[in-house]
């Protein structure tokens, strides 16, 4: 049986896997910001016809209708998360937070508001769609 995922796809996928095994997913990652989040999952995140990205997924401590705090907080799991996303090089990153909770099983009704941050052709990060680069 075939896979229908593009070869480089597959053989990346371990690799980012192994990188992230030692993530603190589940835990709560304090932030220099004050905040804390918990990052519930970290993977690729697949654009057609791009190079995969990495999506890590966490539970802000914060409504996610305050999105002046949740860019905040975004930017603060950036600062802290940074080395290790640019020893991995991924073209672009998604910080999705949301109102999942995996200890629930069943049906659950969940909210997520997400951020694109993306390295241009100068080596620095951007938000999506921003002119200044992030300064962290």
């Amino acid at each position: 049986m075939r896979s229908s995922l593009p070869m480089s796809l597959l053989t990346l996928l371990p690799v980012l896997s192994a990188c992230w095994l030692s993530a603190p997913r589940g835990d709560v990652i304090h932030l220099a910001s004050g905040d804390s989040v918990r990052v519930l999952t970290t993977g690729p995140a697949i654009v057609p016809n791009e190079r995969p990205g990495l999506q890590i997924e966490y539970n802000p401590y914060l409504s996610l209708d305050d999105t002046v705090a949740l860019k905040r907080e975004a930017l603060a799991l950036w600062s802290t998360l940074r080395p290790r996303i640019d020893s991995m090089n991924p073209p672009f990153v998604v910080l999705r937070a949301t109102t999942r909770t995996p200890q629930v099983i069943g049906y659950q009704s969940v909210r997520n508001y997400g951020f694109v941050i993306e390295r241009r052709a100068d080596g620095k990060w951007y938000f999506l769609n921003a002119k200044e680069p992030i300064r962290a």
